[in-house]
């Protein structure tokens, strides 16, 4: 190993009341908070109304990182949110974070939310849904303050008024933020590759700020409404399917030919494996050599990801050894999830294992040293 060692991506557990405590005095009658329902059972409620994510009593699905009690845990009702944070204390306390890192054998990590991924396609006011973002990221800057090369923070950015994302893009990045993460559907607008939000794309080019597409807790994408009603819980099946928005995103961008007009963009597709990505190089090129004319398209796609994509592997992908043969070793990160339930304790340990037959310089560049690139992290 000669470089350090950077999980790329894994969570905080917000506080239930970081809205009303970080949002402008104008909003806080509106900021999102969590409730129960008549049944006693916990939700997300945004802009007065629950949220259409996680809800009967499964806020706490995000916490169960590592347990051996899933059963029992993921069972509506039966660990509140709160007690939840309690149980998992890297997750809402940056010194034990900090702490977690060195018994993990990791150097830093970048931070992304996790209540934060349920509301935002609950959310349709632009101005509401700035000030939300806005609350968070200050809230994320303050909880990585003392740990500035080990807890790298992510900004969450709403693009629903694309200036107001310019805005917050800049002001982030004048904070130390790493990265940026826009909710991976584009609620209320047309496809990311599109030029309407060409000046969102300029700013983060022009400021070399690496953009995610991360999955979301949207219930309603692209594996939504085709789950068996009979079964009690879908929770199975929107972990296998919550990266369907993120392909979707993922392709609208050479549709658009969003990577001719801003060829030194940085994107990273973060928390949905890696294995599909040979085949659907391999699929959007092959059919690019037939109809690539009715795009805007001037190169193969996996020309443009080899040029300015990245994605991020999941520790335990037993083919990660030969996705990276097949894409290129320049182009992997790799993280836990944690503290998410799908998500890994030990996740290092494994990782090395499923990339030990890659060459030293491979397996070096996957722990830290793409990562480090990427983000300058010196």
């Amino acid at each position: 190993m000669t470089s350090r060692v950077i999980d790329a991506d894994s969570h905080i557990l917000e506080p239930g009341d970081l809205w009303a405590n970080y949002l402008e005095p104008r909003y806080r009658g509106r900021a999102m908070c969590i409730k129960k329902d008549d049944q006693g059972l916990e939700y997300l409620e945004v802009d007065g109304k629950p949220a259409t994510g996680v809800r009967g009593g499964m806020l706490s699905n995000i916490a169960g990182s590592g347990r051996n009690d899933l059963e029992h845990f993921l069972t509506p009702g039966a660990v509140p949110y709160d007690e939840a944070r309690e149980m998992a204390p890297p997750a809402r306390d940056p010194h034990e974070r900090a702490r977690w890192l060195d018994r993990e054998g990791v150097d830093a990590t970048l931070l992304y939310p996790s209540l934060g991924l349920d509301w935002t396609q609950d959310c349709r006011d632009p101005e509401l849904a700035a000030a939300y973002t806005r609350a968070y990221n200050n809230w994320l800057h303050d909880f990585c303050a003392d740990y500035p090369d080990r807890l790298l923070a992510v900004a969450h950015i709403s693009l629903l008024d694309v200036k107001e994302g310019v805005k917050e893009l800049k002001r982030t990045a004048d904070l130390g933020m790493k990265g940026a993460y826009p909710p991976v559907v584009p609620f209320n607008g047309p496809p990311y590759g599109e030029p309407h939000y060409d000046p969102f794309w300029a700013e983060a080019q022009q400021m070399g700020i690496p953009v995610s597409l991360h999955v979301t807790g949207n219930v309603n994408g692209a594996g939504g409404n085709l789950y068996p009603k009979s079964y009690e819980s879908p929770f199975w099946w929107f972990l296998v399917t919550d990266m369907g928005d993120v392909l979707m995103a993922f392709t609208s961008l050479f549709q658009g030919g969003l990577f001719d007009r801003f060829p030194t963009l940085k994107l990273v597709v973060v928390e949905t494996g890696a294995g599909w990505l040979p085949y659907w190089l391999d699929r959007m090129d092959s059919l690019f050599n037939k109809v690539g004319f009715t795009t805007p398209m001037k190169m193969r796609p996996s020309e443009y990801f080899r040029r300015q994509c990245w994605i991020v592997l999941d520790p335990d992908e037993s083919t990660a050894a030969h996705t990276v043969e097949c894409v290129g070793q320049d182009r992997f990160l790799w993280g836990s999830d944690y503290p998410h339930t799908e998500g890994d304790v030990g996740a290092l340990g494994e990782l090395k294992e499923n990339i030990r037959s890659l060459s030293d310089e491979a397996r070096d560049m996957i722990l830290g040293a793409n990562a480090i690139e990427l983000y300058g992290l010196g």
